[in-house]
Parts: structure tokens; C-alpha cells; sequence
């Protein structure tokens, strides 16, 4: 092999590294919908013990689980038995902060087959999940419980630690009500409500997923029971109206820009005189930096039409629905909340 051969090695291997993500993710799939992390949360195990617990075959889960070790999903001994790491313990169900939900979700049917028409949206810009099912992705949802409940399921996982950081990020005391636009099952405006005993606050979200919140019971806790409506609707058509403080996070990003100029617009018109307007979102770096957003963006896109943006796009975005972006606070899980008033 020459020298120029040679040079190319580290090339080769990264991005045939790259392509094979794609199959990592079925490993870990696999191994997070047989349960075994569940399995392992009494302590290491040999595979043929963990596959006896499973119903699996013991060669074949030796081989899973040989696959994912190296990449710390479970860890591996010199006694040949695999046991739970930081990133299995999540997995497990009873985690309070687990990612199962999410990682069922992120992979399963719907996921591949609007994966795949994500070349269809390279080519045209036309919406990647349009194409396949026909409908806007919460239109076509709600015709689907169990899936919608594996949304909100796994939303709750991925937002478990960046509830805390926004609550924890911003002085909400200072309003008399926090509307949660789009609040899922209410696990985020629980959370502000009791760090921050002043305000009292409003679940909106469509009908199908308000009655998840309901069952949830987060809104019901300790320190924030009676504190907390849940109104039902869609921020297509009217928000409810009146209050000072209306907070949307992670809810811009599954929108392209004329959808979401006319939430905000609806948000803009409910506000009250003096109210403030909160985007919970996270920020695209503008240069060629390493950001998981980048990539992210894509996927949100295929996913039903969203993007990403970068401060200057949510700017000129806020601007569109008569909003003037006055600051933005960092939040230690990575996401920024964007404060708003009316132009």
C-alpha cells in the first residue's frame, strides 16, 4: 500500500462509521424492546441467564449485547456477564428520567418510512411525512392514541432534565400566569409552579393530548395542586387569552415558518397589554462548528416540516408575528429561552 493509500484509511473508517449508525440504532432498539436493562437493574448477568429472563435466544443476545458494549450501552467483564452502565439505566422503564418511550419512538414504523422520503424533501422542499401519510403529522396522529401516548411518553423522557433547567433559568415570579402553549402532559409548567409559588398556570394543548395530562397527574402534585387549568385547543386557530407570561417550548421547531408566524400571531393577539412571550428552543450555531442541531434539523424536518433555526431566523421569525426579541438566557440543558414583547 502507498503512502497515498494509507492516508485514506482514517477517512474510510469514519465514514463507514458513519453509515453504520444505522445499525446501532437497531441494536439498541432491540435490546431496549426485549427489557434488557430491566433485567440487569438486580446487578451483571451472563447471556444465557439474561436471555432465559427474556425469552431470547442466548447466542443471538451474546452477539447484541457484544455489539453494544464497546459503545457503553451496557458494560462487559472478564466473567463474560454484562451489566447496567449510565446509558442502560435509562432505558429501563421505571427510570424517573427514562429515554425508553424516546427511543422506541424515534425508530419505529412511521419514523422509517418518512425517513426514507427524506430525499423526496431535498429534492422539492416538500414535507417529508405529507408525502407518505397524506396529512400533517398532529393530524394525522390523533387517529392514532397509542402513538400519540408514545409521544408524550417520550417527550417527558427528553425533556426530564431541561424541565428543571428552565424552571431553575428564569425569574417566573415575576408574572401572575404562566400558559404552557403546547405543554404536553404538564410535567414543565408542574415544575415552575413549584419552584415559583407566585404564578398560577394554564395547560394548553389539543384535545387528545390535554386528556394524557389529565391522567398524568403531574398538575395534581404537591405544591401545585389548584394552581393549574388545562384548556383544551389548537395555537392554529386562538390561544386562551388574557394572561402575561405564555411560554412555548420545543413546539417552533415542528413548524415551517408560516405555521409558526401564525401561532405566535395567535399568542401575540391572546397576550395581554405588558405580557411577555417565552421560546423555549434550541439555537443553531451559525458557523461550521460540531452541533447535534444540525443534524436534528433534518430529522425534525422529515419528521412533519420543522426546522431548526439560529437566533437570527427566530428573530426575523418573531418579527413576522409583530414580536421584538429583547434577550435570551442560556439554560444548563443546552436550550435557550428567547424572551419576546409585542413590536
Amino acid at each position: 500500500m502507498d503512502e497515498a493509500q494509507a492516508d485514506m484509511r482514517p477517512t474510510t473508517f469514519r465514514v463507514l462509521e458513519i453509515a453504520n449508525q444505522f445499525w446501532n440504532s437497531q441494536f439498541l432498539v432491540i435490546a431496549t424492546r426485549l427489557g434488557v436493562a430491566d433485567v440487569l437493574e438486580s446487578g451483571p448477568q451472563t447471556p444465557e441467564a439474561i436471555a432465559a429472563q427474556l425469552g431470547a435466544h442466548p447466542a443471538m443476545l451474546k452477539r447484541l449485547l457484544r455489539a453494544l458494549a464497546p459503545l457503553g450501552v451496557f458494560s462487559a467483564d472478564d466473567q463474560g456477564r454484562y451489566g447496567q452502565t449510565p446509558m442502560s439505566d435509562i432505558l429501563r422503564a421505571g427510570h424517573p428520567q427514562s429515554l425508553r418511550a424516546a427511543v422506541l419512538f424515534e425508530v419505529d414504523e412511521w419514523t422509517w418510512k418518512y425517513a426514507d422520503a427524506l430525499e423526496y424533501g431535498i429534492r422539492t422542499g416538500g414535507n417529508p411525512f405529507e408525502h407518505v401519510f397524506g396529512r400533517p403529522y398532529f393530524d394525522y396522529q390523533k387517529d392514532f392514541p397509542e402513538r400519540e401516548k408514545l409521544f408524550a411518553d417520550a417527550m417527558t423522557g427528553i425533556s426530564a432534565p431541561i424541565v428543571e433547567a428552565i424552571a431553575g433559568a428564569y425569574p417566573f415570579n415575576d408574572f401572575d400566569t404562566v400558559v404552557d402553549v403546547g405543554g404536553s402532559n404538564g410535567h414543565l409548567l408542574a415544575t415552575i409552579l413549584r419552584h415559583h409559588p407566585r404564578p398560577k398556570g394554564v395547560l394548553f394543548d389539543l384535545p387528545g393530548v390535554a386528556q394524557l395530562a389529565r391522567k398524568t397527574g403531574y398538575l395534581d402534585a404537591l405544591g401545585v395542586a389548584g394552581r393549574a387549568a388545562i384548556v383544551e385547543g389548537s395555537a392554529l386557530e386562538a390561544v386562551v387569552a388574557g394572561h402575561d407570561c405564555y411560554l412555548i417550548k420545543n413546539v417552533i421547531h415542528d413548524w415551517d415558518d408560516d405555521h409558526s408566524v401564525l401561532m405566535l400571531g395567535n399568542i401575540r393577539k391572546a397576550m395581554a397589554d405588558g405580557g411577555k412571550l417565552l421560546v423555549a428552543e434550541a439555537l443553531i450555531k451559525p458557523d461550521n462548528t460540531p452541533d447535534h442541531w444540525k443534524q436534528m434539523d433534518l430529522a425534525i424536518f422529515a419528521g412533519g416540516g420543522g426546522q431548526q433555526r439560529t437566533e437570527e431566523e427566530f428573530r426575523a421569525l418573531l418579527a413576522r408575528a409583530g414580536f421584538r426579541l429583547e434577550s435570551k438566557t442560556p439554560t444548563a440543558a443546552g436550550i435557550w429561552l428567547l424572551e419576546a414583547v409585542k413590536a
